[in-house]
């Protein structure tokens, strides 16, 4: 389960994604996740015509099951478990990112 620009910019070759994770993301051997917090967030940037992201959350989610990855449900205990993770003083602003926080108790739960 990744950020959404990674995925977009795995689902549509973009020469922005590193040779690495391009090959862990197209790997066949590899399941790959997103989540709703995923279509959610590029929905709302979408909506607001925020960042680069040019296509809807409709087509972003096409395009990953195209690719052949795999929604992860988010249930109620995805939300129970952001009050469990721990935040660090020092941590980066983008931890404190409430989409990031949704994409990492869903991981941990896997």
């Amino acid at each position: 389960m990744k950020e959404p620009l990674l995925l977009i910019w795995a689902i549509s070759d973009s020469p922005r994604l590193s040779e690495k994770a391009r090959k862990i993301l197209l790997s066949k051997d590899n399941t790959i996740y997103y989540s709703f917090a995923n279509v959610w967030e590029i929905a709302i940037k979408h909506s607001l015509q925020k960042s680069n992201i040019t296509f809807s959350s409709e087509r972003f989610e096409e395009l990953c099951r195209m690719a052949g990855y795999l929604l992860l449900e988010t249930h109620p205990k995805h939300a129970f478990m952001v009050e469990t993770l721990r935040h660090a003083e020092n941590a980066p602003r983008e931890h404190r990112d409430p989409f990031d926080r949704l994409l990492l108790a869903q991981a941990k739960s896997l």
